[in-house]
């Protein structure tokens, strides 16, 4: 009996202690859809800036693509970065 109260308070402190989130989606209609562009809205506009460094990396064939690339981000000290093109096959992924 005292296995299956200790059960039961350890499940009520897990449960309580997960994250609850709710999403509200509101949905267009088409007549929202349908609105022309504003005029007050650009067609198109540049916005200038410069970069501090440019890193390319390159991978051996069946290396384990995340654990390396976590080590290199970590080697490099890299906080914030864009991937701009990546080409090959992941084919051996685990």
């Amino acid at each position: 009996m005292k296995k299956l109260i200790a059960i039961f308070l350890l499940t009520v402190a897990v449960s309580a202690a997960q994250i609850t989130q709710t999403v509200v989606t509101k949905p267009t209609t088409p007549e929202q859809d349908s609105k022309p562009n504003s005029h007050k809205v650009p067609d198109a506009y540049a916005i200038e800036s410069e970069f501090e460094r440019v890193i390319v990396l390159r991978f051996k064939y069946k290396v384990d693509l995340l654990a390396t690339f976590e080590d290199m981000v970590k080697k490099h000290n890299i906080h914030n970065a864009v991937i701009l093109a990546g080409a090959g096959c992941p084919c051996h992924t685990k």
